[in-house]
């Protein structure tokens, strides 16, 4: 496969990852927070919504793992699974960055009218006699 034959494909796949996200994300999520799903199966289960994704991702790559070292499609075919796990895995990386921004939310709302302690500015030490 030359590089442009392998750029077109991944167009392709990308595009079928795009795809998926906008028809089966938004039947699955049933909700206005995309990652619905596994906010509630997580809060069943008692994880966090990444875990529960990894739990999905992982079946596809399983899947994925077993074709490598068979060469063959057992219950559907190779490149749906890589599909599902890329989006899978994009899921994963926007649940760890809205954890992160809330995170963040939350530190710069601890310091809000906090006093914050100065730096320490050699210039303005007084000199201090040591015994001898």
């Amino acid at each position: 496969m030359t590089h442009s034959e392998f750029d077109d494909y991944q167009n392709i796949i990308l595009r079928k990852v795009v795809g998926m996200r906008d028809t089966k994300g938004k039947e699955y999520a049933n909700s206005e927070n995309r990652f619905g799903n596994f906010d509630r199966v997580a809060a069943e289960l008692d994880l966090t919504n990444i875990q529960v994704a990894w739990v999905y991702t992982k079946k596809h790559l399983d899947g994925i793992a077993s074709f490598c070292r068979t060469q063959r499609e057992l219950s559907e075919p190779i490149e749906g699974r890589i599909v599902d796990a890329i989006v899978y895995l994009t899921l994963i990386a926007g649940m760890i960055e809205e954890r992160e921004a809330e995170r963040e939310k939350t530190l710069k709302d601890e310091n809000v009218d906090k006093h914050q302690p100065f730096e320490y500015d050699p210039t303005k030490t007084e000199e201090v006699a040591f015994l001898e």
